[in-house]
């Protein structure tokens, strides 16, 4: 008899589904409200829309399992301080005091259902998974279209790894090797290859305990054929070696810039992303800048306010100046600076540069904006 992944998949996920709802039945969360619970506490001050694309599911998914999150008190709305049409959710006093014990429960899950597995075949399981799903969404038949239309830019994501087997092979031996003490004190990321990006690289960092560890994978193009030769770089810095942090955007393409001193020199670190996924970057840059990884900068502005004058003189920088607090717990001084854009080429639009620079305590914070194309600089002084 020919054997049926899809019919394995589908008794896993049922059998999943069983277990899960029996765990969480002592914490009042169901199976459809888990990764929410669990995203908004990692993550807080989500939109509604972001967190449907984080968990991949549909709207009216959402909107359901949030409403009853919200009537169960494990989450409120607070009104966005820059777009007062927008809610952010972040848990409750209640939520963050289960985070920890659900989260337990889910990886003891994890570590009953791969018990027994040589980590090499769980490798090649993980890869197989992926490129099952890849296959799903890349079918033209139009119900997977649909899902193509949802998924293509997910499957592209960077993704937060959760413990050791997630983090994949071709990286796994340098990450264990780096890590001085328990998993639980470092935070991972991984980023896939890009395959419709010629110039897309996989990579994976993790940070903690004022360390970061970088390892990617340098391509080479070998032959007339295509082929390809790949080996693995890795990078180690201490936290304070950090001199610069530069975030920049364009639409959906997106980098994180680290300028950092070694040898008496001053070198760059890219690392290319999603910028649909700047919620796993935050609590990263948060970390370089030595402040606590959940920082809401918006928060911090309640209690020392922005001045109004420069929210008259340019709206997009008064909102981009709430990444200031970063460094500082307020400030009053700012320059800013503008200056017209003219097309050489007749019917397109005039536009405007625009230059935010804003001292603060720890450092000075910096903005650039031209077009769709956005800057932050963070400056850092002496730590």
């Amino acid at each position: 008899m020919e054997k049926s992944i899809s019919q394995i998949i589908a008794l896993l996920a049922r059998k999943n589904q069983v277990y899960l709802s029996n765990m969480l039945e002592e914490y009042d969360i169901t199976v459809a409200e888990q990764p929410f619970f669990l995203e908004m506490n990692h993550q807080k001050g989500l939109t509604q829309e972001e967190l449907t694309a984080l968990v991949c599911v549909d709207k009216a998914a959402t909107t359901r399992a949030l409403k009853s999150l919200e009537a169960k008190g494990y989450l409120i709305r607070l009104k966005d301080e820059n777009d007062k049409r927008q809610n952010r959710i972040y848990p409750t006093k209640k939520a963050q005091q289960l985070e920890s014990a659900v989260r337990n429960e889910i990886l003891c899950f994890n570590i009953q259902l791969t018990q027994g597995i040589d980590p090499q075949i769980l490798d090649m399981i993980y890869s197989g998974l992926l490129k099952m799903e890849e296959n799903i969404t890349g079918s033209a038949h139009s119900d997977s279209m649909m899902m193509k239309s949802h998924h293509t830019a997910f499957a592209d994501w960077p993704v937060k790894i959760w413990n050791i087997y997630e983090i994949p092979g071709k990286f796994r031996e340098q990450a264990l090797s780096w890590i001085k003490s328990d998993f639980a004190k470092y935070e991972f990321v991984y980023v896939p290859r890009q395959y419709t990006n010629p110039d897309s690289f996989a990579y994976l960092f993790g940070y903690g305990e004022d360390q970061l560890l970088y390892i990617k994978e340098n391509i080479c193009k070998i032959g007339k054929k295509g082929g390809e030769k790949i080996n693995i770089q890795q990078i180690e810095l201490d936290r304070h070696q950090i001199q610069e942090v530069l975030t920049f955007q364009e639409l959906l393409n997106a980098r994180f810039v680290l300028y950092y001193e070694e040898e008496n020199e001053l070198r760059t670190l890219k690392l290319p992303y999603n910028s649909s996924a700047y919620f796993l970057y935050n609590p990263f840059l948060n970390w370089i800048l030595g402040i606590e990884r959940d920082f809401d900068p918006g928060l911090a502005e309640l209690k020392n306010p922005r001045p109004q004058k420069l929210c008259k003189e340019s709206l997009v920088m008064y909102n981009y100046s709430l990444n200031a607090y970063r460094l500082g717990e307020s400030f009053q001084n700012y320059t800013y600076e503008s200056q017209p854009f003219i097309p050489a080429k007749k019917g397109l639009k005039n536009q405007l540069k625009e230059w935010l620079s804003i001292p603060m305590e720890r450092g000075q914070f910096e903005a650039y904006r031209f077009g769709y194309q956005t800057e932050c600089r963070y400056v850092l002084g002496k730590r």
